[in-house]
């Protein structure tokens, strides 16, 4: 499966958005892009990522409300139910169709597993739409999304990637989901315990964990 795959991007989640974005430039010494605003009510920044040294088209998302008063209307990373900064998810993209994949995951039972549409605007008003299999509305999935970006422009391009991604840790409690995460990536770290997930990074100011990210 790992060479038909590729990390897209990892979602750090918080209901406070510029908080988020704060706290990740005071650790990392890296200020995030503005991506923009999506129709459910979120906003993001953007950091693009090299993964142990290679360029991927990676990248890292900030996301939460818009602005403090913005009232979501889906329940994407569990936002709307947790404010609390986390690593929440991560997306992938593959060679293999979206329809592979959710066919895939309706058969394991995973949900949500139908295709859905989403697209956003950039600050200087251009569209980009993609498909994905959504990811699961709760705080924290170890288990991935995938994503397809059609003929939009990836968001990876905003910026030259300065910092590494040196491990990804995921942690689940089924043996045969924790076999699945660990063949997507060489980067990706996997134990036996309850659902979570952990990243490592090379930055200009040092080595930087979530938990210097979502203190």
């Amino acid at each position: 499966m790992s060479q038909s795959v590729v990390l897209d991007h990892l979602v750090l989640a918080s209901g406070d958005l510029a908080g988020l974005i704060d706290a990740f430039r005071v650790a990392t010494g890296v200020e995030p892009t503005p991506g923009g605003r999506h129709a459910i009510g979120t906003a993001n920044a953007l950091i693009p990522i090299t993964v142990r040294g290679t360029a991927t088209h990676t990248y890292l998302e900030l996301i939460g409300p818009a602005t403090p008063d913005t009232t979501l209307t889906e329940d994407f990373f569990g936002l709307a139910s947790s404010g609390t900064p986390r690593v929440a998810t991560f997306a992938i993209r593959s060679s293999e169709p979206l329809e592979a994949w959710s066919r895939r995951y309706r058969d394991l039972g995973r949900e949500p597993w139908r295709i859905s549409d989403l697209s956003r605007r950039t600050p200087t008003g251009e569209l980009l739409a993609w498909r994905f299999v959504p990811p699961a509305p709760v705080p924290v999935n170890p288990v991935p999304f995938v994503i397809d970006w059609l003929d939009s422009p990836h968001p990876s391009g905003v910026a030259a990637p300065v910092i590494d991604l040196v491990a990804l840790r995921l942690s689940h409690p089924d043996p045969a989901v924790r076999q699945e995460l660990a063949a997507l990536s060489p980067v990706i770290e996997v134990v036996d315990a309850p659902p979570a997930l952990g990243i490592v990074l090379q930055t200009p100011r040092g080595l930087v964990t979530e938990a210097d990210l979502t203190h």
